[in-house]
């Protein structure tokens, strides 16, 4: 199996998880729904995932429901959603390739 299959496996592997997490997340907190963490730095939003994980697990620990039927309010804010995932592409296979390039090149 060359570099990038391998690559390809483990990553595969641990999505499928992660994306329940930050599903679960979303629901919670709307915070962290896309046309609101596109107004903050990078590390200002790693900052409000794992507050907003910390207070997720809180509330399971306490037996703490959450409403699902509330309705985000439009605050007028218009991303160019072609633009957007443009550029969340770019970043990604760029991320990508220097996990490929650091981890799984010469194993």
């Amino acid at each position: 199996m060359n570099p990038e299959a391998r690559y390809n496996h483990h990553h595969s592997s641990a999505r499928n998880c992660i994306e329940r997490c930050i599903g679960f997340l979303k629901a919670r907190f709307r915070c962290l729904l896309k046309e609101h963490v596109a107004r903050y730095n990078s590390q200002f939003v790693g900052s409000l995932v794992n507050a907003c994980a910390v207070l997720h697990n809180m509330c399971i620990d306490n037996n703490i429901n959450f409403i699902d039927d509330y309705v985000e309010p439009n605050y007028g804010v218009n991303i160019n959603p072609s633009i957007w995932n443009n550029y969340l592409l770019n970043e990604a296979q760029r991320i990508r390739n220097n996990v490929v390039n650091r981890y799984f090149l010469n194993h």
